[in-house]
């Protein structure tokens, strides 16, 4: 007796909701995916947004700084007499134009290790590039670099007021040195150095709006895609556990309840029936419960076939008993073997060996013969 599995059957194990919660769920997962890289990227560009804030204010700052830098030294170099500041004063305004390469670390605190002797000046420099140029390549909009190169063509306005100032200081005028540092205190210098620092201010300003504004946009485009990606993530939850109810529905109970038995069936264990819900019945343990059942009545059978030959087998052995001499089923074997499949329990008397010592080999027979 077998069983078999006819089309119509088979294709209730996989209905096309299953299937359907299947292709939902790797759809969800490709789409959780892209959200969570797009996150990540909406991430990064609050960094980048950071980061350019934060380039933004030291270059800005870096033409202020140069300004403060030159009026110092310009003054130190008159108070003091030592040339080497008229040479610094001379790097600064190079640097600042490009035409001299930029320290590395070119910061606020530079020229303040410098003259300290800290550092050596020009000691491990970059490329010579002029600020406002690096300005242009951190993306300052058209009206911030207006406003800045205004400031710089202040600046160098400055530095004519300065350069009279050292050359005063140089000449053989009398108090000139006194005259020299007048011209570097007076309120004309210092309303110069108002009208370079006033567009930094406003840039500042500016800028501090705008990327402000750019950190804010990427913020809230994260927190979308945060939204986003969590949502996707409570309906991948969901997908998955409609996909297990659809699974489990249709393996009639859990993976561990199936795989049980199955191992009972393949070890033959028909201790315990498995019971399924008329609802089931199509399902993978409503087929194992057909098959278990199957098998339970063919086991059924082979044991009443099993009993009924040993019956008979008995009472052919009680007929045999009643004929004289004995009777036996002699086989001879294409190898040359040979056995007595039955024979009555006279055997003993002739032979001396028990039927079932001949059953499978009848050599303790011809064993007990005489050769001659």
């Amino acid at each position: 007796m077998s069983l078999k599995a006819t089309p119509s059957n088979t294709k209730k194990l996989i209905p096309h909701t299953f299937m359907g919660y299947l292709k939902l769920t790797v759809g969800m997962t490709a789409i959780i995916a892209v959200v969570f890289s797009i996150y990540v990227w909406s991430e990064k560009q609050i960094g980048l947004a950071n980061d350019l804030r934060m380039q933004s204010h030291q270059l800005t700052d870096a033409l202020r700084q140069s300004s403060d830098d030159l009026t110092r030294m310009v003054r130190t170099y008159i108070a003091t007499g030592n040339p080497i500041y008229k040479k610094y004063y001379q790097d600064i305004i190079d640097i600042r134009n490009g035409n001299m390469p930029r320290p590395k670390n070119y910061n606020d605190v530079y020229w303040d290790f410098v003259i300290t002797g800290k550092i050596q000046a020009n000691a491990d420099n970059t490329q010579a590039i002029a600020l406002l140029d690096l300005m242009k390549q951190a993306g300052f909009p058209e009206q911030e670099l207006q406003k800045l190169s205004k400031s710089k063509s202040n600046s160098d306005k400055l530095t004519k007021i300065e350069l009279k100032a050292m050359k005063l200081f140089e000449s053989s005028v009398s108090n000139g040195k006194s005259k020299a540092l007048s011209i570097l205190y007076d309120h004309k210098y210092h309303l110069a150095k108002a009208d370079i620092m006033s567009p930094i201010n406003e840039v500042t300003i500016l800028m501090s709006e705008r990327t402000s504004h750019a950190i804010a946009h990427a913020k809230e485009i994260s927190l979308i895609l945060l939204v986003v990606f969590i949502g996707f993530i409570l309906a991948f939850i969901f997908i998955l556990s409609r996909l297990y109810s659809s699974l489990k529905k249709q393996l009639g109970g859990s993976l561990s309840e199936v795989q049980d038995e199955i191992v009972k069936i393949g070890s033959a264990d028909f201790t315990s029936s498995i019971h399924v819900p008329l609802d089931n019945e199509n399902s993978v343990m409503g087929w194992l419960a057909k098959t278990q059942s199957n098998l339970i009545n063919l086991e059924q059978e082979r044991k009443f076939a099993e009993e009924a030959t040993l019956a008979t087998l008995k009472e052919s052995r009680k007929i045999a008993r009643l004929v004289p001499g004995m009777i036996y089923q002699f086989r001879l074997n294409l190898d040359g073997t040979s056995s007595i499949p039955f024979t009555s329990d006279a055997i003993e008397t002739i032979y001396r060996v028990k039927p079932e010592d001949v059953r499978e080999d009848a050599s303790k027979v011809f064993a007990m013969i005489h050769p001659d």
